[in-house]
């Protein structure tokens, strides 16, 4: 399942990449670097993965948690959603580093122009390394975020007084 939606999200940059007509006048890499991740909507695709993260996390609570009332584990699944969307703006930060780790600026600015130029066929060769490291970022992101994440939601649930069992 996530395989596929890897898949899908690597199509979807790259269509979006020939889709988009830029006009760039970002000054500088890091700048060139957001606008191409604005151009292919890398925060949504991002947002969109947490519904998905969500379903793989909903059965995992279940199973740990077997008497949880079913308003509580709504309650944390709503939690877990709201920080890992907290949590986008710093793993596009990570992303960017992604991107500057595999293209010059000058190329950048060609990926804003993109797809009948040498880099747009350098950005087809790379991608496989490219979602490699990004899968890799993603586990790591999870490991480092999830565990404090979780901290958050089982207090929030004590907070609000909310029956475990």
């Amino acid at each position: 399942m996530f395989r596929k939606v890897q898949i899908l999200i690597l199509f979807a940059l790259i269509f979006s990449f020939s889709a988009q007509n830029s006009s760039h006048a970002a000054s500088s890499y890091d700048d060139k670097v957001n606008r191409l991740m604005e151009l292919t909507r890398a925060v949504e695709v991002a947002q969109q993965m947490i519904p998905a993260m969500m379903k793989n996390i909903s059965p995992l609570l279940k199973q740990a948690l077997p008497e949880l009332p079913d308003q509580t584990h709504q309650f944390m699944l709503d939690q877990y959603s709201a920080e890992f969307t907290a949590a986008v703006p710093a793993f596009m930060q990570k992303t960017a580093q992604l991107y500057k780790k595999y293209f010059t600026e000058q190329e950048i600015s060609e990926l804003l122009d993109f797809y009948e130029t040498p880099t747009g066929r350098k950005f087809g060769r790379s991608m496989p390394a490219f979602t490699k490291d990004a899968q890799a970022l993603g586990v790591i992101w999870g490991q480092q975020v999830g565990p404090a994440i979780g901290q958050k939601v089982m207090q929030r649930v004590r907070d609000k007084g909310l029956p475990m069992k």
